[in-house]
């Protein structure tokens, strides 16, 4: 009698783990990709195949891969212009971010300042060391936020 038992439940038992196998090896493999993507490996892609959700997963994580390296090879193509724009210009230029602090600046504004050092993040206010500018340095940024927030 127990014998007879046996047998259906070390059958439900294999098909259990054939169904866990086949649901979560896809899973785990889109889990490892995903890891690599947001690693910055925007260059992995998962196989195509199939019609059901994980199929659909894999599609979309391949779709969110391919339109993330292609915005961020735009950007990165957008900041070179602007480098090489900033770079041929004779005036000094400085970019600050939204915080107030140096984003970037050209060649010319290095050789005004006469420096030599990276000015990148820090504060015009210790680089110029002048409170008059500091003070319209901060004006613009409030008028800057107060457009952005409108």
């Amino acid at each position: 009698y127990a014998l007879i038992l046996a047998v259906p439940c070390l059958q439900m038992l294999l098909f259990g783990y054939a169904v866990s196998l086949k649901l979560s090896r896809p899973i785990r493999e889109i889990a490892r990709a995903a890891k690599r993507m947001a690693t910055g490996d925007l260059t992995h892609r998962l196989p195509s195949g199939g019609d059901d959700e994980i199929a659909a997963l894999r599609a979309a994580l391949n779709t969110m891969a391919e339109n993330l390296s292609s915005k961020i090879h735009e950007l990165s193509e957008g900041k070179q212009r602007l480098e090489l724009i900033l770079g041929a210009m004779g005036e000094g230029i400085m970019v600050l971010d939204r915080t107030g602090r140096i984003g970037l600046t050209n060649r010319s504004m290095l050789e005004i300042l006469r420096s030599e050092e990276d000015l990148i993040g820090r504060s015009p206010q210790r680089v110029f060391r002048n409170e008059a500018f500091d003070r319209a340095v901060r004006k613009v940024l409030d008028i800057v936020k107060e457009a952005w927030l409108n």
